[in-house]
């Protein structure tokens, strides 16, 4: 799979202002961390995949000639640079151009958007809020994820297969975005797999203090859970008969409502 793009996501409840403060500063970060990596060479950066329901935001980089895809890669690792060295809490090691906008990117973590993940297709980094101290958390040295072989159930999504096969998963539990990474040549898995439940198998990172998923790396399987047929409820009706002289529904419910 080719690096040459870019992901921001917000988590959270996230208003349309922050969305488009964000977005500004992704455009202006990309942009400065291209003329100190990048220089002389013009690279087109255009949205890849765009994620309002979640805030999530991916930028692919097209230079003008394709002998410069490497070019773009390196961008591409120096954001990866910009990330660690926000969720480890330390200097960023660019000039001030690249870290006014990196750092009003961290500035939307509150209350209400708890995190924010820099991601690639190799690596994610995450700033999250410390509600123990009212602050930006980091790492103190450790790694903040966990990564093991596992799987995770929700709902799939924002399929794409646009140079390399990436879909978006909404757990359940708190309807969290999840990036999902499948291996090259294992497109067929994903089947009529679009808007279905599943259980996602491969290389699950997790942030280590609230366990949630952050990623889904090496996909190996997905298997579409059967969520029944719509009113199917209904049939249960009558599979535990009353006993004479028990109460009706009808009085049960009153019976409750009453108490």
């Amino acid at each position: 799979m080719p690096k040459d793009s870019v992901t921001l996501a917000l988590d959270g409840e996230v208003s349309l202002s922050d969305f488009a403060i964000a977005l500004d500063s992704l455009n202006k970060l990309i942009d400065a961390l291209g003329s100190e990596v990048a220089k002389g060479t013009k690279i087109d950066w255009v949205i890849e995949q765009l994620e309002a329901g979640s805030a999530v935001a991916t930028a692919r980089g097209i230079p003008q000639e394709d002998k410069d895809l490497p070019i773009v890669e390196t961008v591409v690792n120096a954001y990866e640079l910009v990330g660690k060295d926000l969720e480890n809490g330390n200097p960023i090691n660019f000039s001030e151009r690249v870290r006014n906008p990196a750092c009003k990117i961290v500035g939307l973590v509150n209350g209400r958007i708890p995190s924010v993940r820099f991601e690639t297709v190799d690596r994610e980094f995450i700033v999250s809020s410390n509600p123990e101290n009212e602050g930006i958390r980091v790492n103190d040295g450790k790694d903040m994820k966990e990564t093991t072989h596992g799987g995770v159930r929700g709902r799939v999504q924002s399929l794409s297969n646009r140079r390399g096969l990436q879909f978006t998963l909404y757990d359940l539990l708190k309807d969290h975005s999840i990036r999902c990474y499948l291996k090259p040549g294992s497109e067929e898995i994903m089947i009529n797999s679009w808007g279905q439940i599943a259980d996602v198998e491969g290389i699950v990172r997790r942030d280590l203090k609230t366990g949630q998923p952050i990623s889904i790396r090496e996909v190996k399987n997905v298997r579409i859970v059967p969520e029944g047929e719509k009113g199917g409820w209904r049939k249960v009706r009558g599979v535990a008969p009353a006993t004479p002289g028990s109460m009706t529904s009808a009085e049960a419910v009153r019976a409750v409502r009453d108490a």
